[in-house]
């Protein structure tokens, strides 16, 4: 009875908040003996414990996996979150684990962003990976053979000039330390006004803002 109860819980809650892409309970395993995706998919006898979100919940942390995965239920690019579940020894038991969909925030906080005629935001991971880019052909390529993304990522935050295409290009940049993403907007030169250029670390990073930190 406690299951199923936990079940329609989940199944609440999941309806009820737009954008999550499933919400599920794990033993100290990392087996699923609860959960519910936003189409209805059951997660029960689910195995998860390879999951580095699970493994720092276990370690009595709360987790954010700074990679974006392919759900194993429900097949959609995820972010996943976890939380631990304590037992009466104060030592955790499991987790409630938490995944949104990855497509729906970014439309939200990142792609919607616009810079100047052709200006975009993106975000770059720690291993290099374009995880949200408004070009599906760039989106969750590797970039680590790009020049400037290797020195964005050691820069960690800052603004610099670039050539891109054969045109000098302004990228603005700021790194969120618990995941290691790196938050970008990128605009041609001569897209921007000349007031823009003298100050573009304020109106560029101010777009930026946009997009909710985690």
């Amino acid at each position: 009875g406690d299951s199923a109860d936990m079940d329609n819980q989940i199944k609440a809650l999941v309806k009820e908040y737009k954008g999550i892409n499933s919400i599920f309970v794990l033993n100290s395993q990392g087996i699923a003996v609860s959960g519910a995706s936003d189409t209805g998919e059951s997660f029960i006898g689910n195995n998860y414990g390879e999951r580095g979100y699970f493994k720092t919940a276990m370690q009595g942390n709360d987790a954010i996996d700074p990679n974006i995965i392919v759900a194993k239920t429900t097949k959609k690019e995820v972010f996943a979150i976890a939380t631990p579940v304590f037992g009466d020894n104060g030592k955790p038991i499991g987790a409630v684990c938490v995944t949104l969909n990855w497509a729906s925030y970014i439309n939200v906080h990142v792609l919607n962003v616009k810079v100047a005629d052709q200006g975009y935001a993106f975000i770059i991971d720690a291993k290099h990976r374009f995880i949200a880019h408004p070009n599906s052909d760039v989106h969750m390529t590797d970039g680590s053979k790009l020049a400037f993304v290797d020195k964005a990522l050691q820069t960690k935050n800052g603004f610099f000039d670039y050539e891109f295409m054969g045109k000098s290009k302004v990228l603005v940049f700021n790194t969120i330390e618990r995941t290691g993403w790196l938050v970008c907007t990128s605009a041609f030169t001569d897209d921007l006004a000349r007031e823009a250029i003298a100050q573009r670390n304020t109106p560029i990073l101010f777009a930026m803002g946009i997009f909710v930190p985690l």
